[in-house]
C-alpha cells in the first residue's frame, strides 16, 4: 500500500477490505479505479457489479458503499478537494456518482503513470506536483474527452511556468520546467 497526501488530494493504493465497511460520505471527491477482485458498488442511483479496470466517480458528500467479496479488493483511489483553480472543472465532471465500465488508453495511462510514480524514488514534493497535473490532465479529458483525442497539458494551462529547483529530498540537477501556453481548444 503507497499514499501520497497533501492539503486537497491523496492517492492510496489499496488491497482488502475497505477500512469504512457500509456506506461512505466524504468531504472530498473520489476517482477509484477498481483493479481486481468482485466489488459491488451501491449509491443512491447505482447498484452495480464492477468489473475489472471500471472507473468510479465518487462526488463529495454522496453516499456511497462498495460491497466486496474476498481479500483480493483492489484499487487505486484518487481523492481531491475543490480548490478555486479547478472548482469549475470538478463542477463538470463530478456532478452524480457514476461508473465507466471501460475508460479509455487516456485514463488508464494516467492511473497506471500515478501508480508507477508513487512507488517511485521521486521526492515526496515531486510525487505530489505529479498528482497534482495528473488530477487536472484526468478531469479535463473527462470533461473534453469526447472532443480531444491527443490531449495534451498545454491546453489547460495559460502562460504558466512551474519551476522546481533546489527541492529537498532530490537531486542537485533536478530541475523541471513546464511552459505552456494557450492554444485554444478546437471542436
Amino acid at each position: 500500500e503507497y499514499f501520497i497526501k497533501t492539503d486537497n488530494l491523496h492517492l492510496k493504493y489499496a488491497k482488502g477490505e475497505p477500512e469504512q465497511k457500509g456506506q461512505e460520505f466524504h468531504n472530498y471527491h473520489e476517482l477509484v479505479l477498481f483493479l481486481d477482485g468482485k466489488a459491488r458498488l451501491i449509491s443512491k442511483n447505482i447498484q452495480k457489479d464492477l468489473k475489472i479496470g471500471s472507473l468510479v466517480l465518487v462526488p463529495k458528500a454522496s453516499f456511497h458503499q462498495f460491497v466486496v467479496s474476498g481479500n483480493d479488493y483492489t484499487r487505486l483511489i484518487l481523492g481531491f478537494r475543490e480548490t478555486n483553480e479547478i472548482a469549475e472543472l470538478i463542477k463538470n465532471v463530478m456532478n452524480e456518482v457514476n461508473v465507466i465500465e471501460e475508460p479509455n488508453e487516456v485514463l488508464l495511462s494516467s492511473f497506471h503513470n500515478l501508480a508507477n510514480v508513487a512507488k517511485s524514488d521521486l521526492s515526496q514534493n515531486e510525487k505530489q506536483l505529479f498528482v497534482c497535473a495528473s488530477l487536472i490532465h484526468i478531469l479535463f479529458f473527462m470533461f473534453e474527452g469526447a472532443k480531444i483525442l491527443n490531449f495534451t497539458l498545454h491546453h489547460i494551462i495559460s502562460a504558466f511556468t512551474f519551476q522546481l529547483t533546489d527541492m529537498p529530498d532530490s537531486t542537485e540537477n533536478l530541475k523541471l520546467d513546464i511552459k505552456a501556453e494557450y492554444e485554444g481548444v478546437h471542436e
